[in-house]
């Protein structure tokens, strides 16, 4: 884990590229292009098995791609470039130390090397939502708090039980005394750790606020309109048929809203 968080870490404020062609629309988002950065890495990290990125795209230098990168989501993904030292074991594993990231992309997913990789805007886009709502969040916190809560109260219940059947034998009853105030002592800890937790998410809750206002204010002033329907219809349909016609479609929209708008 040290070492993949330490070969992660080599993207943190890295830049973002891609490929985009006003000319070759089929060409857009199908490979690096290091000479077109539209984003930046802020922090690049490991959570469980994945490794994931925090970031953000120059939507006020490149409405029309911050546009598509919206729309687009669901058929998007990433691409990274590395150096390694690698070395074939006994195993017959090719092994990979000192890996350090020389590059990131946006594209289509069937053109990444690794086909699960993808973009999320926050954990409940999985859900076609925005964001969590508020009575989510107020749900999800009860949830880790009773949880917490549960499991400390029934450790010390069983403690204080065992302890009080055990009043007869001395010896038993100081083990059982030293082992109940050190669970005292972890539900004090679990207790601080989750308030300072708490504190940390409304932090975060606060500064991601802040950015997707700062964004939105973006796309308003670049005449930009956000992933909404037009006229009632959804054009989520146009990736239906593969990313090359689906491009193809886009750029006809927005064509459509720019001409619409002159």
């Amino acid at each position: 884990m040290d070492e993949a968080q330490k070969c992660v870490s080599t993207m943190d404020l890295m830049a973002v590229d891609c490929v985009w062609s006003d000319w070759w629309p089929e060409d857009c988002m199908t490979g690096h292009d290091s000479r077109n950065k539209i984003g930046v890495i802020e922090k690049a990290y490991i959570e469980g098995n994945e490794m994931k990125m925090k970031g953000f795209i120059y939507a006020l230098d490149f409405p029309d791609i911050a546009y598509f990168i919206k729309n687009a989501t669901p058929a998007l993904g990433f691409s990274m470039e590395c150096i390694a030292d690698v070395e074939t074991k006994d195993d017959g594993y090719e092994h990979m130390t000192n890996v350090t990231f020389t590059g990131v992309a946006i594209l289509f997913q069937n053109l990444a090397a690794f086909k699960d990789t993808y973009i999320d805007y926050i954990a409940a886009k999985r859900k076609e939502q925005e964001e969590l709502t508020e009575q989510e969040k107020k749900e999800l916190m009860a949830s880790i708090k009773e949880m917490m809560e549960t499991t400390v109260s029934e450790k010390i219940s069983a403690l204080e039980e065992k302890l009080e059947a055990s009043k007869t034998e001395p010896k038993a009853d100081e083990a059982m005394e030293a082992e109940l105030e050190k669970v005292k002592a972890e539900k004090e800890a679990l207790e601080a750790a989750k308030k300072e937790a708490e504190e940390k998410a409304a932090a975060e809750k606060k500064e991601l606020e802040q950015k997707i206002a700062d964004l939105e204010a973006s796309r308003k002033s670049s005449g930009i309109k956000a992933n909404k329907k037009t006229d009632g219809v959804d054009y989520s349909h146009v990736w239906d048929n593969g990313y090359k016609k689906g491009v193809s479609l886009m750029f006809a929209k927005m064509k459509e809203e720019v001409e619409g708008k002159e």
